[in-house]
């Protein structure tokens, strides 16, 4: 019997698909190629953006059509978008045969082990790759007014310690070098008195781990203890996503961040002075409700004073159940798609001309891909670098020459060790 999972949404998805793809293999599934040589399909969701929602209907309807001509399929949806939208999903596309939300997956195994079969040749788990998710933390207490996530993740649960630690350690045993540590905002994590500070301490003394990140943090609280760890251990990736999402304080009041603008850049100045060489991206919505030139104008204006590594930059669009849902739309299609393209452009001329400080650098990397005779590779900055090999390098940790930027990626020559 095979399966194929598809994901849609953040690394928190991957990392609970990637939970499904071992579940399955253990009861000895084979993992399907394409959707249409599975005989169990599994849509994993996403509700933080429209866009995420279309795409699942997209998929939903094309599996409509496969079901028709084999009705044996076994098909489910399973995330955010199925916790919220759970019965319009079930009365839209009768065909499914479950239908899990995010907060249920603890339930996935009883529901499907009722429609697969068992048998085949048992595989303990997939082959790693060279770095792995672990989710730390589940659900979100922030309430941010554009946010769905706190309404179909629920309250945060941070998960123990030695189940982390047990998970990274079946990670590495499995292959991976580095792992990334997940939560909707790492920062609040907290179990048995141990911070987030803590916890990275105790990741980073696993022996065969080489770099840890994570992501993604809240500016409302980062501890200058975290920082300082960051700073000083080794094996955290020299890297921070730290969304700022606006930086008008009218804006930022109305999506309810809890932090002015000023505190953002008090706080991007003071990791920088204490870690030089660190790379911080950040994302930012365009056409909140109520987002006037002028505001706009503020952000442009901060995303050139602070000097992003890259930006991740969405045009805001109304989510059910959250108290931005109630206020009007006001800024135009026409205005975001302008306002997106604009800061689009000014944030990929700063990414290249900060990347042009690492011309003639040489920077330690690790391969995670292989492909025609290239090498993909990241420093501890995470910032994608690639390089021409004979050989396939993935998995290993080499050294690189800069020789050319881009506005995303650099390229160079590896240097013989």
């Amino acid at each position: 019997m095979k399966f194929f999972v598809e994901t849609i949404g953040c690394q928190m998805n991957v990392n609970d698909s990637d939970k499904i793809t071992d579940y399955l293999l253990s009861e000895g599934l084979e993992y399907a190629d394409d959707v249409l040589q599975a005989d169990l399909v599994i849509l994993n969701t996403c509700s933080v953006r429209f866009s995420a929602e279309h795409k699942a209907y997209s998929f939903l309807g094309r599996l409509s059509e496969q079901k028709d001509k084999n009705p044996r399929l076994i098909a489910g949806v399973v995330g955010c978008m199925a916790q919220y939208a759970g019965k319009s999903i079930k009365n839209r596309f009768k065909f499914l045969d479950f239908v899990l939300g995010a907060k249920e997956l603890d339930k996935f195994a009883g529901v499907v082990s009722k429609f697969i079969e068992t048998g085949g040749v048992r595989k303990a788990t997939r082959k790693s790759g060279v770095f792995e998710y672990v989710t730390i933390m589940r659900g979100c207490e922030n309430f941010c007014s554009y946010c769905i996530v706190p309404y179909v993740r629920g309250p945060e649960q941070s998960v123990s310690v030695d189940e982390i630690l047990a998970e990274t350690e079946k990670c590495v045993k499995r292959g991976a070098k580095e792992i990334i540590l997940l939560g909707q905002n790492v920062n609040s994590y907290n179990y048995k008195n141990i911070d987030f500070t803590g916890l990275l301490k105790e990741v980073s003394l696993i022996n065969g781990l080489e770099r840890i990140r994570f992501m993604t943090n809240h500016p409302k609280d980062f501890p200058d203890e975290l920082i300082d760890e960051i700073a000083a251990n080794d094996k955290i990736c020299k890297y921070i996503h730290l969304p700022m999402q606006s930086a008008s304080d009218y804006v930022l009041n109305r999506m309810n961040r809890k932090y002015t603008y000023g505190k953002y850049k008090l706080l991007v100045e003071k990791i920088r002075n204490k870690i030089p060489r660190i790379n911080i991206t950040s994302d930012i919505i365009i056409g909140f409700p109520g987002e006037t030139d002028d505001d706009f104008k503020e952000t442009l204006r901060a995303a050139e004073d602070l000097k992003f590594g890259g930006l991740f930059i969405f045009k805001y669009s109304p989510r059910p159940n959250t108290s931005a849902y109630k206020l009007k739309d006001d800024v135009s299609t026409a205005v975001k798609k302008e306002r997106h393209s604009v800061l689009l452009e000014r944030s990929n001329e700063i990414s290249k001309e900060l990347n042009g400080y690492y011309i003639n650098s040489e920077e330690k990397v690790l391969v995670d891909a292989y492909a025609n005779g290239i090498c993909e590779s990241r420093n501890s900055q995470n910032i994608k670098i690639f390089f021409n090999s004979a050989k396939d390098l993935t998995g290993k940790t080499v050294t690189v020459k800069i020789t050319k930027v881009f506005a995303n990626s650099m390229s160079g020559d590896m240097r013989e060790n």
